[in-house]
């Protein structure tokens, strides 16, 4: 044993590094919720315009009204609704990540 000390446990003799323990730092968790939340809003913005331009009695039926203009109002909807669903993809992502960082270690 090259230890004077004979008590020492094996966890005592492993060399400490500085590294943080693994799990998700907060810049990760941010970047995850930022690009979960910007690729469903542009998603959502596209299938938005996709049904103001080829189903544009859609949008005029929901809001009973037939001078809007449904390309406008598609794109809007889609991509606060897309944006409010990456949010949520993107919180939840980050909780599961989170959750079983915690377990393993």
């Amino acid at each position: 044993m090259d230890s004077p000390n004979p008590y020492l446990t094996p966890a005592d003799l492993t060399p400490r590094t500085s590294e943080p323990p693994p799990g998700l730092s907060l810049s990760r968790a941010f970047t995850i919720i930022a690009a979960t939340a910007g690729g469903c809003a542009l998603l959502g913005a596209l299938l938005g315009c996709l049904i103001g331009v080829l189903l544009p009695d859609y949008y005029h039926a929901v809001f009973d009204d037939t001078s809007l203009n449904t390309l406008q109002v598609g794109v809007g909807l889609g991509l606060t609704q897309g944006l409010g669903a990456g949010l949520a993809v993107g919180v939840l992502v980050v909780l599961a990540i989170a959750i079983s960082a915690r377990r393993r270690a």
